[in-house]
């Protein structure tokens, strides 16, 4: 506990004391005005009380409480006003100030005992209130934080979980979702949903004879190909499975989904990537099988991926590198 008595008087500040020693309270720290006070309590956080005399000379104790309550050091500091005089106005202006109590003189040592502990027990309790607060705020804080950092991490796994590893492009798993999705906005709509497959040409003769690591480098290339041919917000490219990709084209009708396809096909050629062991050229192609259908009721998915599967067979079956069109 650590008392702070203000008052110009010396011999009122030594009886004060006295009396506070005879109660088994502390050493209390002296100020003879206001603004010593305030200087103290500037430099020290540990002032526990303030014993606060009315009638000093250079600032009344009225308007020294209320400086002391409107600095940041003695805002919650509790403020005892201690005065000889008995006009209750003058106490109602102490307690507007900010005072939370006052003594009479002449002083009972009883008395001061009894107000100054009664006030370090609520300053007591202020403190760990105001402690929990701001463990309070520091814990909110933290919470803020790691939810942000949870969040940023459920994102990063959700990519994760759509994005294909290797090439960057959905991967299956999506593009089944998606499929789906745009599957029944195309029913519901009544509008025509493109699809084009897509596979790498001789593939594992590339892979042979250039090896699995450059056989990545294809495929990122190969997929960034696709990907600058799908320019609408809708459509979707994915990686399908090994050397095969697939291209959601919402809303593409049979000539749209072939016009798409064409692009993929010249935009593959014209990466020029040297391939000595296929028989359709000099370099990495593709085939594409491009399918276009008007959902019909009851009608699933899996027709589209049958129907542009069946292109794509039919455009391997003719020669590879070339592309071939099916319409429901």
């Amino acid at each position: 506990m650590c008392i702070l008595i203000v008052d110009d008087s010396r011999f009122q500040q030594m009886a004060m004391q006295t009396m506070l020693r005879d109660q088994g309270l502390p050493e209390a720290i002296l100020a003879g005005s206001a603004s010593e006070a305030m200087e103290i309590l500037r430099k020290r956080d540990d002032i526990d009380v303030v014993l606060l005399d009315v009638e000093m000379p250079s600032m009344d104790g009225i308007s020294a409480c209320r400086m002391i309550k409107g600095a940041e050091a003695g805002r919650d500091l509790p403020i005892i006003i201690v005065t000889a005089l008995k006009d209750e106005s003058l106490l109602q202006k102490a307690f507007e100030a900010g005072a939370m109590d006052f003594l009479s003189k002449p002083l009972k040592a009883i008395d001061i005992s009894a107000r100054v502990r009664s006030a370090t027990r609520l300053k007591r309790e202020t403190d760990q209130r105001k402690a929990r607060e701001r463990d309070l705020t520091l814990l909110t804080d933290a919470l803020t934080v790691a939810n942000g950092k949870l969040k940023t991490a459920n994102e990063l796994l959700r990519k994760m979980a759509m994005v294909d590893g290797l090439t960057g492009l959905a991967n299956r798993r999506y593009f089944d979702e998606a499929l789906a999705r745009e599957w029944r906005r195309a029913q519901s709509r009544g509008e025509p949903l493109g699809l084009l497959m897509i596979d790498i040409d001789f593939f594992k003769a590339y892979n042979d004879a250039h090896g699995h690591q450059q056989g990545d480098v294809c495929l990122k290339q190969v997929a960034q190909a696709i990907r600058d041919c799908v320019s609408r917000p809708g459509d979707l490219a994915a990686r399908y499975g090994g050397e095969e990709f697939a291209v959601i084209l919402p809303g593409a009708d049979p000539d749209g989904a072939t016009d798409v396809a064409r692009r993929v096909l010249t935009a593959v050629s014209a990466l020029g990537l040297p391939h000595g062991h296929a028989s359709v050229a000099d370099h990495v192609t593709v085939s594409v099988g491009a399918a276009a259908l008007a959902p019909g009721p009851g009608q699933e998915a899996a027709t589209l991926i049958q129907t542009a599967d069946q292109a794509l067979y039919q455009a391997k079956s003719l020669g590879r590198n070339q592309v071939r069109a099916c319409a429901g």
